[in-house]
């Protein structure tokens, strides 16, 4: 069967070490996208330091996966850059979008420009870092620098753009849902029914760094929901006087 753009389905990521790792996607999904999913499933493939590679092709970060045919099943290999070093010494940007909002980001000159959009999406899920631009200085920032390359030192201000072409996913809109850990931590999370329970575990992170993705299980109704199935197949609703709990433990 033809897979469309609005449909999921799984892709494998096998790294140098033999490590395979299985991410729902959609053809729609840029190479980011599925960059934040792995980093969400397990931190060993970090955003900026990841290099993904499918039928002899780089994959570029801005294109999509229909752009590079990589269909159910696909195997993409996941390769780690060679020249990464441990960040120097942290001080604060900000960063202001058109409408104004201006967010205070902790930062680290040897950081990549994709460094401060994982970081931008942590603190406030508005910045999507598949969806933003930045621009210091006159300049459009490519995710591959560091904010050395562009001069960016304490206080510096960047400015947030969206890219145009963006579509909500499914068109569905966009309602709280209610999330408990077993310490009874409360969090409400902004969802829509076509969310798959990977990107609300991407959602809860950037809301609050206690539900960290890859260590976290959800459950609700007495099920364990799995990273690959949405919103919509276990029937949450807005308004569900259903809840759903995070627990912290390792899987």
């Amino acid at each position: 069967m033809e897979t469309t753009s609005s449909s999921r389905f799984s892709i494998f990521v096998m790294s140098l070490l033999g490590k395979i790792i299985s991410v729902p996607v959609s053809l729609d999904d840029m190479v980011l996208d599925l960059k934040v999913k792995l980093f969400a499933l397990d931190s060993y493939f970090y955003p900026s330091r990841s290099r993904l590679i499918h039928g002899g092709q780089w994959l570029m970060n801005e294109q999509t996966l229909r752009h590079y045919n990589i269909t159910s099943n696909s195997i993409v290999h996941h390769f780690l850059r060679c020249k990464y070093q441990p960040r120097g010494g942290e001080f604060s940007i900000f960063v202001m979008s058109l409408l104004g909002k201006i967010i205070s980001v902790p930062v680290s000159l040897d950081d990549m420009v994709l460094d401060l959009k994982v970081k931008l999406f942590a603190l406030d899920s508005y910045f999507y870092p598949s969806r933003s631009r930045l621009i210091h200085g006159g300049q459009w920032l490519m995710n591959e620098q560091t904010l050395r390359h562009y001069n960016i030192t304490s206080n510096s201000i960047v400015h947030h753009f969206l890219r145009c072409k963006y579509q909500p996913r499914g068109g569905d809109s966009t309602f709280p849902i209610s999330v408990k850990s077993f310490s009874r931590k409360m969090i409400s999370v902004p969802v829509s029914l076509d969310d798959t329970v990977l990107d609300l575990k991407v959602k809860l992170f950037a809301l609050d760094s206690y539900f960290y993705p890859s260590q976290s299980r959800l459950i609700h109704g007495g099920q364990e929901l799995m990273n690959e199935q949405t919103l919509r197949h276990y029937n949450i609703t807005s308004n569900s006087s259903w809840r759903l709990r995070g627990d912290s433990s390792n899987i």
